[in-house]
């Protein structure tokens, strides 16, 4: 008997907004079948919904699958982010010493400002809007009186929006006043997992990505240079204004202000004799011990229905 011919994956992109272009072509590409608007969608079911920012799932069936887990949103902003790393790190400190030390502003105020009272002159700190991006209302701090602005904001904002979330909570780190710099210029790099499961949790990692660097020579922070984003900050809203920002002239390219990633590894090899491999296993590591410390949250959160 002949086996029966499978039906072509279908996407259902009626909700697909700022990402449309890319996400057409890769279903193209890949040769599935892309379903224009809901009503497409209702004549034929949708192999995968496409949803997108705070869309929501309801109405999907259990054989169908959405291009974003709901709870994600909320779990990848920074505060709710370093809350659950927070509660890891105490009970394993070693598995993510990968975090740096983190506080949640407006409720971790007081201990944070115990801490400047007691730190060493040469600490710095960052402090960053949970939902922030781009760049945007980053501080390097260096005293208390520097990020006072910024508690009065958030407890302002707790104290009026009356929610268990704060659209203006800021997470604060210590800076990390000696990173890995390539030709002298900080970079980090933009790393792909995707999650498939809750339960059981199931994540893939890409073993490719993009390496953002500044454009001004980096320096330990200090008083003179705290304001200096383009030499700390390596977002690419920040950086593509300098007169120095280096278009990227293709994949393999070493020089400029954007990179692959495992051109970034190659240069890493050769200027401090690390094995690309070494790298992603430490990377891979990351990830999941990210994602572990993310689980319980999200289970509570779809057992409550999202409240």
């Amino acid at each position: 008997r002949k086996p029966r011919k499978r039906d072509p994956v279908s996407v259902c992109t009626a909700n697909c907004r700022g990402s449309y272009k890319v996400v057409s072509e890769a279903v193209a590409q890949v040769g599935w079948q892309e379903l224009l608007s809901a009503a497409e969608a209702l004549s034929k079911p949708a192999s995968v919904i496409w949803v997108e920012f705070q869309d929501g799932s309801e109405g999907a069936a259990p054989v169908q699958t959405v291009s974003r887990i709901e709870a994600m949103l909320q779990f990848c902003k920074k505060a709710r982010l370093a809350q659950c790393l927070n509660a890891w790190d105490e009970e394993l400190p070693e598995a993510f010493a990968f975090s740096p030390k983190t506080w949640v502003l407006p409720q971790d105020a007081a201990d944070l400002k115990n801490f400047f009272l007691k730190c060493a002159k040469d600490e710095t700190l960052i402090a960053k809007p949970t939902a922030g991006a781009q760049g945007k209302g980053i501080i390097l701090a260096k005293k208390w009186k520097d990020l006072e602005g910024i508690v009065a904001k958030s407890k302002a904002a707790a104290e009026a929006s009356g929610r268990k979330t704060n659209p203006c909570e800021y997470v604060v780190q210590r800076y990390l006043n000696h990173p890995l710099l390539l030709g002298g210029l900080k970079f980090d790099m933009r790393l792909y997992v995707v999650v498939t499961s809750v339960v059981p949790m199931r994540a893939y990692l890409f073993k490719e990505g993009l390496a953002r660097f500044c454009t001004v020579p980096y320096h330990p922070p200090e008083d003179g240079n705290l304001k200096e984003a383009k030499m700390h900050l390596t977002n690419f809203a920040v950086n593509k204004k300098s007169k120095d920002f280096q278009a990227s002239e293709s994949f393999a390219d070493e020089t400029s202000s954007k990179r692959s990633v495992s051109s970034v590894l190659r240069q890493i090899q050769q200027a401090y004799g690390t094995d690309p491999e070494e790298i992603w296993g430490k990377v891979a590591a990351l990830a999941a011990n990210t994602l572990m410390a993310m689980r319980p949250g999200l289970l509570e959160w779809y057992v409550h229905a999202g409240c």
